[in-house]
């Protein structure tokens, strides 16, 4: 259904090396987990991952679409929840169903008809998952997929995460909680970068 390969990824900022030699591979129903302290590229890599970044040396092999959830990624505070989706999509030529998916990432009943200005924080971070799924892509790339989410948003991240394995999906996650990275990389790729 999909695959990701990373042949020796170097970025580096000037002299400064951010990391440098990565290799990594991810083939269907795996999770490639990457952990590192803050400041170590974790979300730049993903960014490469992603082709928004280039790397310095080194090259990033995907299969198939892929869904990008990440903390920069910016929604339309003056749309509604419904109506982000629907943009998204229509610049992709997908024809989702906007109230299917905020359903699936638990956005608050109703609330899709909401201005996202008006979207608390964890609220904004549901409708960005919604956005990476427009189209059910093979490979999920999401940084930090948790953040500012609830006990009950977490758990609903880990059934997408479940059943998008279980299909053969491919996913990628950047996380900073040790026990996340624990649960994500079970049975799957764990990826440390940085001072080890």
């Amino acid at each position: 259904m999909g695959g990701l390969t990373l042949d020796n990824v170097t970025m580096a900022y000037g002299p400064r090396v951010l990391f440098a030699g990565v290799c990594a591979q991810a083939g269907p129903g795996e999770t490639l987990v990457v952990t590192g302290a803050n400041g170590a590229g974790k979300s730049t890599l993903l960014k490469i991952i992603a082709g928004l970044v280039r790397p310095e040396e080194g090259r990033v092999r995907r299969e198939g679409a892929f869904g990008y959830a990440a903390p920069d990624v910016h929604l339309y505070a003056e749309l509604t929840g419904r109506e982000n989706l629907a943009f998204f999509a229509g610049l992709r030529g997908l024809a989702d169903d906007p109230d299917a998916l905020l359903a699936r990432v638990g956005l608050p009943r109703g609330r899709g008809g909401d201005l996202v200005g008006a979207y608390s924080s964890g609220m904004r971070q549901r409708l960005k998952l919604a956005v990476s799924l427009l189209g059910e892509p093979p490979l999920l790339i999401w940084d930090e997929p948790t953040l500012a989410l609830d006990a009950a948003g977490g758990e609903r991240v880990e059934e997408i995460l479940g059943r998008h394995r279980r299909g053969g999906g491919v996913a990628v996650l950047a996380a900073n909680d040790p026990v996340e990275a624990d649960r994500w990389a079970a049975g799957g790729v764990r990826l440390h970068i940085g001072a080890a």
